[in-house]
């Protein structure tokens, strides 16, 4: 089924982390996660071509500079390819860690292509000696020693754009063709807020959020998602979508919608979703939750 320009339209303001139709909004963040990807590699590549810093001393300025950057930004593009692989297949790991393991891994993909771009451009390859280190440590230590600025460089910068700039710079590489089947026309007036932020598939039928760190879990009647947000964002968010729900813990907000029932243990409460997911209440919760629903 041919997609729809609206739906097209809805499907890249979602991926790329849009606060709703604001256009304006949207540009900029498309222009940071550019700068991310493309000025931050780039940047650095230039400035230690320019400064021959490593190996590239043994070149011209001039190819000393397309040394360098071609090196560092192909690396920078698979650093971001593997951290979206492990945020995908396995979500449940910190973000941080995430963003450290991501460029480590690479560094055992990216040592056949050092070594190639090394003898293109006509310099001698010699591994690092590391003294009193048995022949796999000594390894291991050469190719995350080669690979030190993707390492050092990858989580920081990437932290400063989550933390500070609020842009998931991962987003669009891990959702990338998630709407593809997306055939159904969408409403004119496109999800805003947290809602905007999830793939199409899941709907905004939301039954709980789950603050996770850096990180909320929103999960939907069509399943769930891990999006850089706020939790209390993301619940006058579903204010103003006009979703009722109420806050029964610091870190989780449910739907009365979904709420199917709730258990006793003792002192402890906790709320049963329509989904399955058990949800504990917290005692400086529980008046709002009994005037709210009853329970």
């Amino acid at each position: 089924m041919r997609v729809t320009q609206e739906a097209r339209t809805a499907s890249f303001l979602a991926v790329m982390g849009s606060t709703g139709a604001d256009h304006a909004d949207q540009r900029h963040r498309q222009r940071l996660w550019l700068l991310f990807w493309l000025g931050a590699p780039m940047f650095m590549g230039l400035l230690l071509g320019w400064a021959q810093a490593g190996s590239a001393r043994l070149l011209d300025r001039g190819p000393a500079v397309l040394y360098v950057m071609s090196g560092v930004v192909p690396s920078w593009w698979l650093y971001g390819l593997i951290a979206a692989g492990l945020r995908r297949f396995v979500p449940r790991l910190p973000l941080t860690l995430v963003l450290l393991l991501a460029p480590c891994l690479a560094a055992f993909l990216l040592r056949p292509i050092y070594v190639g771009r090394k003898a293109l451009f006509g310099i001698p390859h010699i591994d690092a000696d590391y003294p009193g280190l048995e022949a796999p440590f000594a390894m291991l230590a050469s190719y995350l020693y080669g690979n030190l600025l993707g390492i050092i460089c990858f989580p920081i910068i990437a932290l400063f754009f989550y933390s500070l700039l609020r842009i998931d710079v991962l987003r669009w590489i891990t959702h990338i063709g998630a709407s593809a089947n997306a055939g159904a026309p969408q409403s004119a007036t496109l999800p805003s807020g947290v809602l905007a932020r999830l793939p199409l598939r899941l709907g905004t039928d939301v039954q709980a959020l789950v603050a996770a760190e850096h990180y909320l879990r929103v999960i939907t009647a069509s399943g769930e998602a891990m999006v850089l947000y706020r939790l209390g964002d993301a619940i006058r968010d579903m204010e103003l979508a006009g979703i009722k729900g109420i806050q029964v813990h610091r870190s989780y907000w449910v739907a009365t919608s979904a709420i199917a029932g709730h258990s006793r243990d003792g002192s402890r409460m906790t709320l049963n979703l329509v989904g399955g997911l058990a949800v504990p209440v917290s005692r400086s919760y529980r008046q709002a939750l009994k005037v709210s629903t009853g329970l």
